[in-house]
């Protein structure tokens, strides 16, 4: 999962894209009044901003690990404190969902994830992945299947239509952008800024300049996390500036964001 984060990728929609935040992180009374414990594996799901709690084992997965993660989710709200800006800031609630990853899973577990419109814990959904490694034998590669126990009711799995694609929230904006910028080829930070001002995002704004995330200090991991960085997501501008575009897109402020684009000449559906 280090070198694959994408192994936790859960549907093709809404939990997509996951981020590892942070391992091992303690949580005081993580499992219960009287025992401290600690979470194996904080990640993100930059599609629609869910924070996960992550718990590993090594074989098969059984109800006693349910519990355990169960436990871990009680006192969520922990990381957040610790951690103030993994938290979703344009949205009332703060998306949670837990994840047990082994190598089996126990039938009666798999039953109860699988029952009615899927297991949740407090209004948190729980899903299970179970993971298998094999090597062939003749060139000594080695193979991972993931199978992924997970059953959702309706979410917002909205795609919008742009350019003859379809795009979720996050890469609707980038998508935008990007061609935005190829319109204008001479646009500097503050022109940009200023037909995407910050506010439409809320927090973070829509972009922001790449090198200013580099230089940030301790703790920037979950700042840059938040941002489309590969090397064909990173857009130039004037002034040899290299910009970021946000990931972070709920329905409320997507809608800010076309409803500005539609502005600027842009047809989305």
């Amino acid at each position: 999962m280090c070198e694959n984060p994408n192994i936790l990728t859960l549907d093709q929609y809404n939990y997509t894209q996951p981020l590892i935040l942070e391992y091992e992180l303690a949580l005081k009374e993580g499992r219960g009044a009287d025992s401290n414990g600690r979470i194996d594996i904080l990640a993100q799901y930059a599609e629609n901003e869910t924070l996960a709690v992550i718990e590993l084992k090594k074989g098969v997965l059984t109800e006693d690990h349910l519990n355990q993660l169960q436990d871990y989710l009680r006192a969520k709200n922990q990381l957040l404190e610790k951690f103030p800006k993994i938290g979703n800031t344009h949205d009332a609630d703060q998306s949670w969902i837990g994840v047990l990853v082994g190598s089996h899973i126990a039938p009666s577990l798999q039953t109860l994830l699988e029952s009615g419109s899927g297991y949740k814990f407090d209004g948190i959904p729980i899903a299970a992945l179970t993971l298998q490694r094999y090597r062939e034998t003749r060139t000594n590669e080695i193979f991972v299947i993931a199978d992924v126990i997970f059953k959702q009711s309706a979410r917002d799995t909205s795609k919008y239509y742009f350019k003859n694609e379809f795009y979720g929230k996050g890469r609707l904006v980038l998508e935008v952008i990007k061609d935005f910028v190829d319109r204008n080829k001479a646009i500097g930070y503050s022109a940009l800024l200023e037909a995407f001002p910050k506010e439409l995002q809320g927090t973070y704004g829509a972009f922001d300049v790449l090198s200013s995330l580099e230089r940030n200090g301790e703790g920037a991991g979950f700042e840059r996390s938040r941002y489309f960085q590969k090397a064909d997501e990173v857009i130039r501008i004037a002034e040899n500036l290299e910009i970021v575009v946000c990931s972070q897109w709920g329905k409320g402020n997507i809608e800010r964001f076309i409803e500005r684009a539609r502005e600027l000449g842009f047809d989305i559906n």
